[in-house]
Order: C-alpha cells, then structure tokens, then sequence
C-alpha cells in the first residue's frame, strides 16, 4: 500500500534515471554522427567529467537546500542539456548539451537515492532502490534500440526520436516533481518538526526498522569507494567503451546486450537480497570475478557472440553489484550528511573512470578484460571486509541522529 506521494515520488525518481540512461548512451552512439567525427575521446569523457561535478555540487546542496529543490533544478538543467543535443549542428553544441545533461542527471542521483531510502519503510527500501535506479539501464537500452532501429538509420531520424520521447518524459516528471514529498526526515533534522510531521502523514511508514548505530564514517567510505571504482568503472569500461575503442561497428549491440543483461540483473537482485545485504553484496562481486576471469579465460578462443554472451553474464552480475552501492550508499550515513558522502564516495569511481578512458584508448581486447578482471578483484576484497566488519542494513532504521 502506497500513497499518492509515495507513487509520484516513484514515478519522478524512475524517469530520472530513465533520463540517465539515455543521456549516457548517446555519447558512444553519436560517435558515427558526422558533426562527432575525430572527437571520439572527448565524446566519451564529457559525460562522467560533467557527472561527477554535478554529483558532488547537487549532492552538497541537497543537504542544505533540501532534496526536492534540487529535483527541480536538475529537470530544468537537463531540459537545456537535451534540446541542445538534438538541435546541435556543429560539435560544440553537441559537447554542451552532454556536458549539460550529465551534470543534471549526476546531480539529481543522490538527493534520488536519499529520498527513497527515507519516505519508504525499510520494508519497501530495498524493492526502491533497486528497481527504481534500474530505469538508467532501461533507459540505455531504449536509446541503443533506437539507433539500431533500421527505419531510424538517419542521424535527423535519431535526434528527432530521442528528442520527443525525453520531452514527453519531462512533461510527466514536472507534474510529478511539483508533487512529491520532501525528506520528513531532512526537514526533522533541519528543526522543521511541523512540517516533517505534516509529510510523513502523507507516507504509508509501517514500521521504522531496527534501530542500531550507523557504522563509522571512515569504515563506510572506504568500503563504499572500493565497491565503487569496482562495480562503476568495470561496468561502464565493458558496457560503454570498448565499442567505440575495439568493436567499431558494434557498438549498439554491445550497448544493448549490456544494458539488457544489467536491466535483468535488477529483478535478479531482489530474491538474493532477501538473504541479507552483507551476504548479498559478497555473492555479487563474486560471481563478477568469476564471470569477468571465464571471459579472461577463453576471450582468444571465441568469436563476438560468445564474447556477447558472457558480457551479458557479466553485466547481470554489474547490476546486482551496482543494486549493492544504491542500497548501501543511503542507509549508511546519518541524514544531514548522506547525499554529501553519497557524492563523495562517487568522486573516486567516476574520476578514476575518466583516467581509464584516456589511459585504455589503445588497449586490445584481452587488455581491457585484465583490467577488468583487477577491478573486479578489488570489488570482491571490499565486500569480503564488509561481511566481516559491516553491519547488516536489510531491516535497519536509517533514521538515524545527525547530532
């Protein structure tokens, strides 16, 4: 049983991510439009340069001015940011509508994910924040469609086709933003009780959850970054930049199954957390590294199918990797601070990404998955200390004294 709040707040927060998706696939898949020819680098790295600077920016502020405030903001940011890409003649134009768009969308994820980990009851958080940021690979996989779509093989076609369906997408999620609840727990933290009482009472809150302490700062950060530059750069290296860099020519297909094996990965995710995040997060960068060194194994051997096939193995598992970070990042800090640390856990991941792009320009194919096998690696190392050091948040109450 939801509310109405409830339900905008989902329907706001899906299409943001949706949004996400779309954005971040159009970079590697406007590589073949001709205003983007010999820009293939710089295509690639706008996006995560302008994410992790509006990340930290709106993350910052969302503590401050409020989460609400800021949805508003980004849906205004990313407005500009997408009409510029589809009316872009010229390169700069493109690159500025990018360098908009993902400093929107990288704003709006942790005041996201914070929002939906306090206006549900812990009963409900987990089923939020794993389907909801899933829409991000939904998202992906409707844009790589659309340029593997024949009837939309012109570049006018595509920018005409994404342009209308993010506008319509827009035009719901500015109803809904404008209707959406605020943080109760924020404006309690704030000194707002009126207000916070008047918000929850429009939330369906069955129960708080158990009340335990919130692990140290230091511990969680330090975790949280670790399965960070795991699971983000390992995903988006296999899923987004060895197109352009090896496979050319396939780098819609390798976009779709990629995104298609992580949209998948999500509904995976939801029974096996039933078992506990701890053990849940050790199983997902376990069967990573399992799956990523089967690849390592035989990449020699076999053709682009079969590489295809185990990608789309693997990004399962990225997926369940990733639901690991949504549900983890939320429900580890205490509310005044959490979409701060939120955005800078995401800091390390997303700039050692933009590195990796520059530094893997020129990689072959068994080079890239040894550096993803490393990453991997790393990703498993954290969750294995977490099972030992952490705490379990499957039924806690993130409610927790910023004083």
């Amino acid at each position: 049983m939801l509310t109405l709040k409830q339900r905008y707040l989902l329907i706001s927060t899906s299409g943001g991510f949706f949004l996400w998706g779309i954005v971040s696939a159009i970079a590697p898949l406007s590589v073949y439009w001709p205003i983007s020819k010999g820009n293939m680098t710089l295509l690639l790295i706008i996006g995560p340069i302008s994410l992790v600077i509006g990340n930290f920016i709106m993350g910052f502020l969302s503590d401050r001015i409020g989460r609400k405030r800021i949805f508003i903001i980004t849906l205004m940011l990313y407005t500009i940011g997408i009409i510029l890409i589809a009316l872009s003649l010229d390169f700069p134009y493109l690159l500025a509508g990018l360098a908009i768009s993902q400093f929107a969308v990288g704003g709006e994820e942790p005041p996201a994910l914070a929002l939906l980990a306090e206006n549900f009851d812990y009963r409900r958080r987990a089923f939020t924040l794993t389907i909801i940021p899933n829409f991000m690979n939904i998202g992906s996989m409707v844009a790589s469609l659309v340029f593997l779509t024949s009837f939309l093989a012109t570049e006018e076609s595509q920018r005409i086709a994404l342009l209308l369906l993010s506008l319509i997408l827009i035009g719901i999620l500015l109803y809904t933003r404008l209707n959406i609840p605020e943080s109760y727990m924020w404006l309690r933290e704030k000194g707002d009780r009126e207000r916070a009482e008047m918000e929850r009472s429009q939330l369906y809150i069955s129960s708080d959850g158990r009340k335990v302490q919130p692990p140290s700062v230091g511990l969680a950060l330090t975790i949280l970054i670790l399965l960070g530059i795991s699971q983000y750069m390992s995903f988006w290296l296999m899923a987004i930049a060895i197109g352009p860099y090896i496979f050319p020519q396939q780098t819609n297909i390798i976009v779709f199954v990629a995104t298609l094996g992580a949209s998948v990965g999500a509904f995976i995710a939801l029974p096996v957390l039933k078992l506990g995040k701890k053990k849940y997060t050790l199983i997902s960068f376990a069967g990573g590294s399992i799956t990523i060194l089967v690849l390592l194994l035989i990449q020699g051997m076999v053709n682009f199918w079969i590489f295809l096939l185990i990608l789309l193995i693997n990004m399962v598992f990225s997926e369940l990797a990733w639901v690991s970070r949504t549900n983890l990042e939320p429900e580890l800090f205490k509310t005044l601070g959490r979409t701060t640390l939120i955005s800078i856990v995401r800091i390390f991941p997303i700039s050692l990404y933009i590195i990796a792009l520059i530094y893997t320009v020129n990689f072959n194919v068994k080079e890239f998955i040894m550096l993803n096998v490393i990453l991997w690696l790393i990703g498993l190392f954290a969750s294995i200390i977490w099972y030992r050091f952490g705490i379990e948040t499957y039924d806690v109450s993130i409610d927790y004294s910023s004083k």
